[in-house]
């Protein structure tokens, strides 16, 4: 991830705060890790090219292992909890595929809402272009036309996107 943030930081030509190339650099990899790849930062030099190909090589690798295998041990364990639950629970009748299939739709569904209210208020954009970018960083096929722009947004899109891409 330090690669990744010291490549954004040798690209970065602007006069902003260390603070919003701290929040930019992050946002930079977070953007590259999940391939979502908004196109709104991308490496203009040669050395910061070579830096970013080096990064995506051995980040999506370390990335996998570290955080994949973290997220999957942390999941095992609340499903586990919530098996025991529902086997314990007056409402086990409700542990059933279509139940279950219905739970996912209206996760996915949630993550939807959560992260166009996160455009909407964050990079005040209109209702439609804020489910478009919800639903293009959901599926992490970022086509360049919309990305976040504001400190804030940027902070929410690190959260909101690795959150939904590891559940």
């Amino acid at each position: 991830m330090l690669l990744g943030i010291v490549a954004y930081f040798l690209n970065d030509r602007s006069k902003v705060s260390p603070l919003s190339k701290l929040v930019n650099g992050v946002y930079f990899v977070i953007v590259t890790l999940t391939s979502v790849g908004y196109g709104d930062i991308v490496p203009h030099t040669t050395l910061t090219k070579i830096m970013t190909s080096l990064y995506i090589l051995i980040g999506f690798w370390m990335w996998n292992i570290l955080v994949n295998h973290l997220m999957d041990y942390e999941l095992e364990k609340l499903r586990t909890r919530l098996v025991r639950w529902c086997d314990n629970s007056p409402y086990k009748d409700f542990n059933n595929q279509k139940v279950r299939i219905y739970i996912t739709i209206g996760f996915i569904f949630s993550f939807i809402i959560v992260g166009a209210f996160g455009a909407y208020f964050l990079e005040t954009m209109s209702v439609v272009d804020s489910f478009y970018l919800s639903i293009v960083s959901i599926s992490t096929v970022g086509y360049g036309d919309y990305s976040f722009e504001t400190k804030a947004g940027r902070v929410f899109e690190c959260i909101f996107t690795k959150l939904t891409l590891e559940l």
